[in-house]
Parts: C-alpha cells; sequence; structure tokens
C-alpha cells in the first residue's frame, strides 16, 4: 500500500509540474474523412495527445499525431497535448481545438478611388494571410490582365499600395494600380489575385461612378461566359471546357447532352476527369475530360452557383465536336474496281504499317499484298489505301481497316460499309439495263398496238386470248379416267 501511494504521490507531482503554454492550436477536419496529421510543436521529442474526455489518441517520442478514421462531431472540441521540448525536463500542456468543416479562407479586400480632377484611378487589394505574398494581378473588365511592379510605369498603369509587411507571423500585402486618364473601358467588375508561397486569393469589385454618363454599356452584374479548348476533338484525346464569371463560385458542375452529371471543386481528378482552373474563388470552373469517347459529343451546359447565395443559378452552353481516329470507306471506282481506305485524322501522327480484314476473316498488311491488291496508300501521311482491280463478292462486303501509328502500343481501327448491295454495282448495272430495255420494248408494242389498223388489232387480241386459254389449260390437271363398269370382258360374257 505504501508503494502505490508513493506512486500517486509521483504522478501527482508530475501533473502539478506540468506548466502550460498560452498558444491554442485550431484545426479544421473534414467530416467524414481521415485525418492523420502532425499538431503542434515541431520540434517536440515526446507528446501525449488526450481528447476532451482524456482518452489518449497519441503517447510516444517525437511531435503529436493525430490519427482519426473517421472525423465526425464526437470529435470537436478542445484537445490537450503535454509536450517535452528540447532542453526541458518537465512537460508544456498545448491545447488543440478542433472544428468540422473547412478553414475559412483569407478574404481578399478591394477598393477604387477616383481623384477629384477626375484624372486618376485607383484600384487596390489587400489580404493577410499566414504565408508570404509575391505577385499580385489585375483582370480588366475587358479581360486585359496587368501585374503591377513596385517602381514600375507602363503607359497608363503604374503600381500602388504599400508592399508586403509581415508582423506577428502574419503576412499582408497590399498592392494596387494607379491608371491614369480612366477611359469607359477601365468601369465594370475588377478582380485581383494575389499569389503566395502556398495559394492564391482572389477578390472582385465593382468600378463604376454614376456620373458617368453611358451606363448602359457598363456591366454592373456579373454573367457567366463560356468557352472550349477545341470546336473537335478526336476521340482518345483530351479537352477542357470552362467557363467564368467575375464572382467568387459556390458550386459547379457540368452536364452532357445525354444527362450526364459531373460536380467539380478544385483538386478532384478521377481515371475519367479533372477540375481546371485557378479555383471557385476566381470564379473559374473548367472540366478536362482526359480521354473524348463518341458518347461525349454534343451539348454541354457549365452551372455555377454564386458564392452569395442570393442570386439565381447561372449557365452556358458549350458544343463540343468528337471525330473518330480513323475513318473508313469502300467505294467503286469508274474502272470497276473497288477501293478500301482508311484516313487516320491526325495528321501529325505517322503509321509503321496498314492492315486490312476482310469480312470472311481473309486478312493481310501492306507488307505483304496478296495476288490481286494494289497499295495506294501513304504511311507517311497516315493513308491506308487498298485497290482492288477485280474484285470478288467477297471483296465488296465490310473490311476491317486497322493501323499503328508511330510510338504507340494500340492500334486505331476502323470498318466500312457494305456495298455488295450498291447501286453501282456491275451486276445490278447490267440488270437494270436488261429490265429498262423490255419496258421499252413493251411500251412500243403497245404504243404499235393501240395505233395500227384495226383488223389487226383484233387478230393481235384473238392470238392474246389463245395464248391466255392455252396457259390456263396447261395450268389445268385432267380428272383421272374411271373403268366403265358396264363393259365386261369376254372371259365375262
Amino acid at each position: 500500500m505504501r508503494a502505490i501511494a508513493c506512486v500517486l504521490c509521483i504522478l501527482t507531482l508530475g501533473v502539478l509540474q506540468e506548466t502550460s503554454s498560452s498558444a491554442t492550436q485550431v484545426l479544421y477536419v473534414e467530416p467524414g474523412a481521415p485525418v492523420n496529421v502532425q499538431v503542434g510543436p515541431k520540434e517536440a521529442i515526446y507528446c501525449r495527445l488526450e481528447n476532451r474526455n482524456r482518452a489518449v489518441f497519441y503517447d510516444g517520442f517525437g511531435p503529436c499525431v493525430l490519427r482519426i478514421e473517421w472525423a465526425n462531431f464526437l470529435h470537436i472540441g478542445f484537445w490537450r497535448m503535454y509536450v517535452a521540448l528540447p532542453e526541458k525536463i518537465t512537460t508544456e500542456m498545448y491545447l488543440l481545438e478542433i472544428k468540422l468543416g473547412q478553414e475559412p479562407r483569407p478574404q481578399v479586400r478591394m477598393s477604387a478611388a477616383l481623384s477629384n480632377d477626375n484624372t486618376t484611378l485607383t484600384v487596390s487589394c489587400s489580404v493577410e494571410t499566414p504565408s508570404a505574398p509575391r505577385l499580385c494581378k489585375f483582370r480588366s473588365p475587358f479581360g486585359q490582365i496587368l501585374v503591377p511592379q513596385e517602381g514600375v510605369d507602363d503607359g497608363r498603369y503604374s503600381f500602388y499600395g504599400a508592399g508586403v509587411s509581415n508582423e506577428s507571423g502574419k503576412y499582408t500585402m497590399d498592392c494596387g494600380l494607379s491608371i491614369s486618364a480612366p477611359h469607359e473601358i477601365d468601369l465594370g467588375i475588377w478582380r485581383c489575385g494575389i499569389d503566395t508561397e502556398e495559394d492564391s486569393y482572389f477578390g472582385f469589385l465593382l468600378v463604376n461612378f454614376p456620373s458617368h454618363p453611358n451606363q448602359e454599356f457598363i456591366q454592373t452584374e456579373p454573367i457567366l461566359t463560356s468557352n472550349s479548348q477545341s470546336d473537335e476533338i478526336l476521340v482518345g484525346h483530351s479537352v477542357a471546357m470552362s467557363c467564368t464569371i467575375p464572382s467568387s463560385i459556390r458550386y459547379c458542375y457540368f452536364r452532357s447532352q445525354n444527362g450526364t452529371v459531373i460536380s467539380l471543386s478544385p483538386g478532384e481528378s478521377t481515371d475519367t476527369y479533372e477540375y481546371v482552373g485557378n479555383g471557385l474563388d476566381a470564379g473559374e470552373c473548367g472540366l478536362r475530360l482526359k480521354a473524348v469517347s463518341v458518347n461525349d459529343e454534343g451539348i454541354w451546359s457549365c452551372h455555377v452557383g454564386l458564392a452569395d447565395g442570393a442570386t439565381p443559378e447561372q449557365n452556358a452552353t458549350i458544343i463540343l465536336l468528337v471525330t473518330e481516329l480513323m475513318v473508313a470507306s469502300l467505294t467503286h471506282q469508274g474502272d470497276r474496281s473497288v477501293v478500301v481506305r482508311g484516313l487516320v485524322r491526325d495528321v501529325y501522327m505517322h503509321l509503321e504499317y496498314c492492315r486490312f480484314v476482310r469480312s470472311d476473316g481473309f486478312g493481310f498488311t501492306n507488307d505483304y499484298l496478296p495476288e490481286g491488291y494494289e497499295f495506294t496508300g501513304s504511311l507517311w501521311f497516315g493513308s491506308c489505301e487498298l485497290r482492288i482491280p477485280r474484285p470478288t463478292t467477297a471483296d465488296l462486303r465490310r473490311w476491317t481497316v486497322a493501323a499503328r501509328m508511330t510510338g504507340r502500343r494500340t492500334e486505331v481501327v476502323a470498318r466500312t460499309q457494305d456495298i455488295s448491295n450498291s447501286y453501282w454495282h456491275p451486276l445490278y448495272v447490267s440488270l437494270r439495263i436488261t429490265v429498262l430495255v423490255l419496258c421499252i420494248g413493251l411500251v412500243l408494242i403497245a404504243f404499235v398496238l393501240l395505233l395500227g389498223p384495226k383488223k389487226n388489232r383484233q387478230w393481235t387480241y384473238a392470238r392474246a386470248a389463245a395464248a391466255r386459254d392455252s396457259i390456263r389449260r396447261s395450268l389445268r390437271k385432267a380428272p383421272p379416267l374411271e373403268a366403265d363398269k358396264t363393259v365386261t370382258s369376254p372371259q365375262a360374257a
């Protein structure tokens, strides 16, 4: 009992000797997400981490490490960190406050002023960040990008502001733009972006003066606009679609013509798509499809909700055209030959070989051609062309054309249509000519009969009736003969 009492005394003494630090670290965690992060002083050589219920989550040498499998409301509140620092024997207690959600981002503050004589317009922005700022940039209402730098004058534009300051570990960037002889193009919604070592921050400001005469030409409300990286994209290639608005965005998503909806946020990336842009705070929502398919073709729409939550959702339309990487065709030529064509749309890619497969499975490459086939394409220009001077019935059916582009491991494949029933097939042309000649002959005979003498017409009618009756009699079967029961044989008599 005396030993147990001594141990309790030592533990109590140890707790009493711990000093408390006034520094409190605030940590934001995402609800439902795992947490594995280092907390507390980085130079700690020992740490014991307890939650608000005094349950131990970490006890070991080195800095504190917070590990949570699934963050929820049970983890919010003040945690205690008992930390041993170098060159100290006693531990110090630090507080860790855990909150659910995203950490509030530093807000960019913007302002504008016009000189008394209306000759100079100043637009400035500032932000307080935990990391050192590097540059600031402005986007004018008409989309011009301006990057003011201290001590630099460039035409109508010059730097304005206090620059970068640092107090108590917080950096403040005060960056501005001085515009001499302001014009109508300088009025509207400006965007300011401040880039730091860890992140970028954006803000928006409407610059307008009621005294300006042409108020109807000044955009005072944010309007969503869209653009696409390419008007036409090849299958398998990537394409970026984006929409921008001069306002911070709360959410954004894209909707395809077939009804597929893709919600996006900065940093999001999957095997098929990813977000592109400077972030929702910058008013940018972009979608990159990593490998376009034919099903992606059609009308897409970009939808955004503004950060204020008080304005209706806006949307803009993007038309995406998708083209097969290779197209194939099977055509007849004037000399009754047949040509199988396969053309790769990517003009910058050369071909290693072309491969042709008939519908019955008979296949070959351009390096080895069977008798009766001629390769007339060009590997350098991505053309697979096969000429068949005397085609057979099998040659007139569907072909498969494949090719491998230089530097790629996989082939591109395309299939032609079956033209065995083509209007210009020689057999069908001959048949149509024969039918046409017969029809013309019958018409001429009928015409002669109608215009000829009555006696000849009667003779013709009689002959036609006789031919008709003859055909009818030939189609009838004669009834079987029955034996006459009244006639007896001589023996019977």
